[in-house]
């Protein structure tokens, strides 16, 4: 019996009302008391689940409340929304629900569906118990409800603008958002906090702003907003007149005293006409007309305050007039106990330029004002906000995602550019291997402005320097290169000084670098062609006179810089050269890029080369049908036995070969590793056999392959090669029985990988090597570790498959050791990228999410899983996996409490009275259903011949089939002496294993008679 206190139950927390993350837990996950668990004719528990839901709702709701309200400030619509959905099925009279639900879809974009979820509770609230909704939540309806042109009874409730939100993502800024919206809730207290947010043209400030200031608005904030323009910059109160004027229509203003209005009237005529009846004012001048004017314009913001609280939004306050900015100044100071915000936004970079703005920065604390900088966005999050822009291949995603850095307006630029010109859009065509750049007049006007907006402030010299960086590119830190164009140190050094400070440039870590591609790209554009030829052809020179002093890894760089200068003849060797290079170290990507965009440069001989490398590059990155339609395009490469290899690849990544086109393209590879002139081709002839017996799963063949491996001389290998020798011995090694000596040569090679640096598929390919081994030993963390690591290297080299594959693997060690809310976001990884998968592949994956649905109690979507899969399993599928299949799941089927269904499945798939094991890798799972087949049918006759045979191979399965191989052998076991020895083996079978491994087998039935 447990004592109290020795497991950490979720209930407990949420009685104890810690709901929220912390530094050593995760977040509550709140639902219904057991939701989506049931036990099909069990009408006691049904009541009893009844009762005990009873008594925890309130403690749920609480947390859910708790949940909704840390999603509401920190922007998550698509979190508030579930949680909404979950407390709307608990009680779908909650009104903090439906305010949740609404604010959710009015972020979405869709005001009409947010209105008519309104509607529809608000009927049901006053059939139900003849109640009203609060203020807060009928104001929120009126204010979606009204867009400017619909009549209403108050015309003075603000609109709130929420389609602008229609298919926009909203992401990475959720710190920041909160820092915002914790101000705006301290302001409506009646205790005003500002804000300065600070950030580059492009990053996202106005995007931020707008989000906080629509949540306001919903909740019956009076906006006014507005944008300062350099042209305006001398005109006195140009800005506060436009503040004025946007306050003009809200509730409240008509209060203001008439001696106040009149005063305004003076800088804003659009108040006189709005009240025509105010009296005149005397004229001042200067200082006490500054002074009067501050004045008349706070007492107007404390009466509009008095209905509603206020938010004042200056955009691009660096470019405000100074009169403006001094009256805002006074006004900050005196609102401090009253509901009223002032939100002013600029470039870091500009505000030095007015020293009003100076000062307000400076004196943040005093004017209780937070000041918030808005750095880059992540890679992850740019593949998130780029994801809602732009379906398709993920390379694309990686280059656009480069190319902006992390600044949200420059990646959509970046798309529509793409849209619009495809591969020729300009910031692609900047480091392609052609000697023309870009032709689209339209995307280069666009470059061009958002250049200016950045450099206008620039003097001619600095404006060189950056058209040579622009050149330069990732050499720009190289002063020496500067000379070409008759820069001198000095003045070289000042000038990158000065396009920092104008956020031109950045320190990247390793030196300087553009903000990103977009503005490089721009700056290039400004530079004319004649003189760009000219500067491509000096840099090339001097890099190849550094080149010959030895410098590596400067290959691709030689060839751009030649290919640029009109030098076409010097492009192979380098091309080459450089995507070997590139290679090896990782950057596939580049590698890949180059060769694509040279093709067209090269001549015949030279074209078929470069077409089977970038093939293997493409194949490297997981890009298989980009790899076939390559080498389509190619007759002579396609031909040839290296082509050959690579169509193979290609297909069984992309079809889904039958049984026996695997059987007979794994023969032709092994033809080609017995017979082919070049070594080079009969190692990649080797390795590709290797990774097509993960489908094959016959050991025979395997062990031919070995054999067929270890005849051929091969000592005409260059280091790099023989390391992929020793990876393709090791795999052979493996599907051959051998899983010790696998890893044994695999740990050697990793060791080896790491040692020199090596970032490639084949160090992936190695770490799930281990990754198998240490599943078969049964040491599953272990093995999580080596899958973990393989997955962080796929994501790097931008390997989709591998990752694919790996995320599978990495959902079954979490399976292994009961973490079954990890195994599902992994087994999800891996279903989401299953297009690329082999069928095994998608088999493992569906599986793994179907079982840990099934362990968590969503009976449903594990059943859904399962069936959705079932039926895209073809019958031309090789026998193994069908059978494989078939037998996991009936597995499903019984998690899932169907035991008939179950048996009667796997009784089907064992084809009884002749059962046959079709892959050693499934003998744990075949020989449990064979077993319990075997018990409901009452006929053991067949089954323990088989279950023998399997015990005396027992140590030649994994720790995990070892266990189902005794369980089976205990179930089907005559003589009482028998039982006990296999009873005290798997004693021992399970000590080695995770407690897990006990609760999953007992669900599955293994230990129906075992006594555990």
């Amino acid at each position: 019996m447990l004592t109290a206190g020795r497991i950490d139950l979720d209930l407990n927390r949420l009685l104890a009302g810690e709901i929220m993350a912390t530094a050593t837990q995760e977040a509550l996950e709140v639902a219904g008391f057991l939701e989506g668990f049931d036990i099909p004719d069990a009408a006691e528990f049904g009541l009893w689940k009844d009762r005990q839901e009873g008594n925890y709702l309130p403690a749920i709701k609480v947390g859910l409340v708790q949940l909704i309200d840390r999603c509401r400030r920190t922007a998550d619509a698509r979190q508030i929304e579930h949680f909404a959905d979950t407390m709307l099925a608990l009680d779908d009279l909650s009104e903090e629900a439906v305010r949740a639900k609404m604010e959710a879809r009015a972020f979405a974009g869709d005001r009409l569906t947010a209105l008519r979820i309104f509607e529809e509770w608000k009927k049901k609230l006053s059939e139900a118990v003849g109640a009203q909704p609060t203020d807060l939540v009928e104001g929120m309806a009126i204010r979606l409800r009204r867009r400017g042109w619909e009549r209403t009874n108050l015309t003075q409730i603000p609109t709130v603008p929420t389609d602008q939100w229609r298919g926009r993502t909203f992401v990475g800024r959720s710190r920041e958002y909160r820092v915002l919206y914790e101000a705006w809730e301290e302001t409506k207290r009646g205790r005003a906090r500002h804000a300065l947010v600070l950030g580059d043209s492009g990053i996202g400030k106005t995007t931020l702003v707008d989000r906080v200031t629509t949540a306001a608005g919903l909740e019956g904030a009076a906006i006014s907003r507005a944008q300062c323009y350099d042209l305006e910059r001398e005109i006195p109160y140009a800005t506060l007149g436009n503040l004025v004027h946007g306050l003009l229509d809200r509730a409240g203003v008509s209060a203001t005293p008439p001696e106040a209005l009149a005063e305004l009237a003076r800088s804003v005529g659009e108040v006189r006409r709005r009240f025509p009846t105010i009296p005149p004012v005397e004229e001042s001048q200067g200082e006490t007309a500054r002074v009067k004017l501050t004045e008349a314009l706070y007492l107007m913001l404390v009466t509009i305050a008095e209905e509603h609280p206020v938010i004042l939004v200056v955009d691009d306050l660096h470019l405000c007039d100074e009169a403006s900015l001094s009256v805002l100044h006074l006004i900050m100071r005196r609102v401090l106990d009253q509901p009223i915000m002032l939100v002013l936004v600029a470039r870091a970079g500009e505000l030095p330029q007015s020293p009003q703005a100076s000062r307000l920065k400076a004196g943040a604390r005093s004017l209780s004002m937070k000041t918030i900088d808005l750095p880059p966005l992540s890679d992850e999050e740019s593949s998130e906000v780029l994801a809602a822009l732009l379906k398709g291949e993920t390379t694309l995603h990686r280059t656009l995602i480069r190319a902006a850095g992390g600044y949200p307006m420059i990646l959509e630029l970046l798309v529509q550019d793409w849209e619009a010109n495809g591969e020729e859009s300009l910031a692609l065509a900047l480091n392609a291997m052609t000697a023309d750049f870009g032709s689209s007049k339209e995307a280069a006007a666009v470059y061009r402005q958002v250049l200016e907006r950045l450099i206008f402030a620039l003097d001619h010299g600095t404006r060189n320097v950056l058209n040579v960086a622009a050149v330069l590119g990732p050499r720009l830190n190289n002063l020496s290169l500067y000379s070409i164009a008759d820069l001198g140190p000095g003045q070289v050094m000042a000038a990158l000084a000065d396009l920092v400070r104008y956020r031109v440039l950045r320190d990247g870590g390793r030196g300087l670098e553009f903000i990103n591609e977009f503005v490089r790209t721009a700056a290039y554009l400004e530079v004319p062609s004649t003189v760009r030829r000219a500067l491509h052809a000096g840099i090339a020179e001097q890099l190849m006179i550094e080149e010959k002093r030895g410098i590596r890894f400067l290959g691709l760089e030689i060839a751009w810089h030649a290919t640029r200068a009109g030098r076409a003849a010097e492009l192979p060797a380098y091309l080459f050269r450089g995507a070997t290079e590139a290679i090896a170290q990782g950057a596939l990507d580049v590698a890949a890029r180059a060769l694509s965009t040279a093709l067209t440069q090269l001549a015949p001989s030279d074209r078929t080369a470069a077409t089977l490398l970038l093939t293997e590059v493409l194949q490297e990155q997981g890009r298989w049908t980009e790899s076939a339609t390559v080498l389509l395009n190619d007759s002579a490469a396609q031909a040839s036995p290296l082509g050959t290899v690579f169509s193979i690849l290609a297909e069984h990544r992309t079809l889904l070969p039958t049984g026996e086109q695997l059987g007979r393209d794994v023969r032709s590879l092994h033809a080609i590793v017995e017979s082919a002139t070049s070594v080079q081709v009969r190692l990649k002839a080797a390795n590709a056999a290797a990774q097509l017996m993960g489908d094959v799963r016959d050991q025979s063949i395997a062990r031919g392959l070995f054999a067929a491996v270890e005849a051929v001389d091969w000592s005409e290998l260059t280091e790099d090669e023989e390391s992929q020798l020793t990876l393709c011995r090791a795999q052979l090694l493996y599907y051959a029985g051998r899983q010790r000596t696998s890893s044994e040569v695999l740990t050697r090679l990793s060791a080896s990988f790491h040692a020199k640096g090596v970032t490639n598929s084949s160090l992936v390919r190695v770490h799930a090597g281990l990754g198998a081994v240490r599943c078969y030993e049964g040491q599953y963390e272990a093995a999580r570790a080596e899958y973990s690591a393989g997955y962080s290297i796929a994501v790097r080299i931008g390997n989709e498959t591998q990752q694919a594959m790996l995320a599978a693997q990495l959902a079954l060690c979490c399976l292994r050791l009961g973490d079954y809310n990890e195994q599902l976001e992994w087994s999800r990884k891996a279903s989401a990228t299953d297009h690329r998968f082999s069928r095994y592949q998608k088999l493992q994956a569906a599986y793994y999410q179907a079982f840990a649905l099934a362990m968590r109690g969503d009976i449903t979507g594990s059943l859904q899983t399962f069936t959705a899969l079932d039926s895209r399993i073809s019958s031309d599928s090789p026998a193994w996996l069908t059978q494989a299949w078939k037998l996991l799941g009936a597995d499903i089927l019984s998690l899932c409490g169907q035991q008939a269904a179950a048996i009667s499945t796997a009784r089907e798939t064992l084809v009884l009275p002749h059962p046959i094991l079709r892959a050693p890798s499934f003998a744990g799972v075949f020989a449990r259903w064979l077993a319990l087949v075997a018990e409901r049918d009452g006929d053991f006759d067949t089954a323990r011949p088989i279950l023998d045979d399997l015990g005396r191979e027992l140590q030649s399965f994994d720790a995990f089939d070892r266990v189902e191989i005794t369980c089976a052998r205990i179930i089907a076991a005559k003589a009482n002496a028998e039982v006990g020895r296999l009873q005290d083996l798997l004693s021992g079978q399970l000590a080695e294993l995770s407690p897990a491994v006990v609760t999953q087998l007992d669900r599955l039935g293994a230990f129906r008679v075992v006594g555990v």
